[in-house]
């Protein structure tokens, strides 16, 4: 055993131990026996058995009363106290990376051991030496490889087609308004974004459809994060778009008897459903990603939203770096959410300010701050406009049919990689900042 991997894992499990909320992804990427045989090991099987445990629960207390049980040395834990620094995510990888390098040529050598200890006994030489060869040609144990042939994918896909055949098909979460899901659904694995300038109710129309999904997943969770809004804002939207009131009306304390007594049902209609709010301020996409993982470990998740990119954080990212790697980098971090865990995640963001100088207010992509990233990194990308709201404050705006000036939301699927752009026309009530289905949809 080589003292870099021993340092390694040191410096891993150092940094785990006092942040349990990263283990989500070292554990789809590194197994208790990869490690060398040190107290490391230790450390990080017992955090593996309860993260992997349903009925156990991955905490400090916890993982100190399961060392405990296996009469763990803690003086361990306390030297690396001394010496072990809070180190980024990309660091842990490389050391996870160093530590399955290390276990696949500890494996590779014990095959070795074993094919000649054949040859040297009664194994033939047409058998030995094509073992052999196998175990030198291994770059990556079996088990490692997050690849596989066509083959298998086909085999797999026919399977998904037979299912579509049938009416079985996995078609992705309804958003809950059905024109705009004949265009886009939220499928799995996919970053949604959705853009627009502010006031055009971009919050207002992700919380219904967090809402309308967590509804009809009652057994999931929709886990919102916040980075704008507090979570006693979110909830006063959303239970009073739901009731149908003003919201500033009820903050106000001026709504009438009836306004309030509508509010407080809508909040009891609540009760039961899954949506988690997390309003920490400046949040980056990796502490997005463990806080998801620990949750879908426990419960799975439906869908994640996100309010609003330009306000997330990345922990990769250096000092210099400019604004363009930044949003580029928060990205990169919704899409891993999105793959890894194989659930949608729907961002928002807002346009640029070109858009207020055109006439036609119709946003294209070009209008999406650092438009080639986002655009290149999101799966979907839909855009918001009210002409409305151009109209009240006396501004020119496009407007198809003159009856579209009011209560009307255009929601254009600028991009779609895996189906139709188009627009959908959704009405809008202002008062209650309330979506609901229009008229039909028009697919390009």
């Amino acid at each position: 055993m080589s003292i870099e991997v021993s340092t390694a894992a040191d410096h891993l499990v150092g940094n785990l131990y006092f942040n349990l909320g990263a283990l989500p992804m070292m554990a789809g990427i590194l197994h208790p026996d990869d490690f060398p045989d040190t107290a490391a090991k230790t450390v990080y099987r017992e955090m593996c058995r309860l993260y992997l445990t349903p009925d156990l629960q991955l905490s400090a207390g916890a993982l100190e009363s399961a060392l405990r049980a296996v009469g763990f040395d803690f003086g361990f834990l306390a030297q690396l106290q001394t010496r072990i620094m809070p180190e980024s995510v990309e660091s842990l990888k490389e050391y996870a990376d160093s530590i399955n390098r290390y276990a696949d040529k500890r494996d590779a050598v014990l095959r070795l051991h074993g094919a000649l200890e054949s040859l040297s006994g009664e194994g033939e030489v047409d058998t030995v030496i094509p073992e052999l060869m196998r175990t030198l040609a291994v770059g990556n144990r079996g088990d490692k490889s997050q690849g596989r042939y066509i083959a298998d994918s086909m085999a797999a896909l026919r399977q998904d087609i037979a299912k579509w055949q049938r009416g079985e098909g996995e078609a992705g979460l309804s958003t809950g308004f059905v024109d705009l899901d004949r265009i886009m659904r939220l499928m799995p694995s996919e970053l949604v974004l959705l853009a627009a300038r502010p006031s055009m109710g971009k919050t207002a129309l992700a919380m219904q459809i967090a809402e309308n999904v967590a509804r009809a997943n009652m057994d999931k969770t929709v886990v919102i994060f916040s980075a704008e809004m507090s979570d006693q804002s979110l909830s006063l939207r959303m239970a009073s778009s739901s009731a149908g009131v003003n919201a500033h009306r009820i903050s106000s304390q001026v709504a009438d008897p009836d306004e309030y007594k509508r509010i407080l049902d809508a909040t009891e209609r609540f009760e039961g459903v899954k949506i988690w709010i997390d309003d920490s301020s400046s949040i980056s996409t990796e502490q997005m990603y463990y806080r998801t993982a620990m949750m879908h470990a426990q419960q799975p998740v439906s869908a994640v939203i996100f309010d609003f990119v330009e306000l997330g954080s990345d922990s990769t990212q250096k000092r210099g770096d400019g604004e363009e790697q930044r949003i580029s980098a928060i990205a990169r971090g919704l899409k891993a959410i999105a793959k890894n865990l194989k659930i949608p995640v729907l961002a928002l963001s807002q346009l640029s300010r070109q858009v207020e100088s055109r006439a036609d207010k119709m946003p294209v992509l070009s209008d999406l701050r650092y438009s080639g990233m986002l655009e290149q990194i999101a799966d979907v990308v839909a855009f918001m406009m009210r002409p409305e709201y151009y109209k009240k404050r006396q501004q020119e705006c496009f407007m198809e049919h003159e009856e579209h000036a009011d209560g009307v939301c255009y929601v254009t699927i600028a991009k779609n990689r895996n189906g139709p752009v188009g627009r959908v026309n959704l009405s809008f009530i202002e008062r209650y900042t309330r979506f609901r289905n229009l008229e039909r949809v028009e697919l390009n």
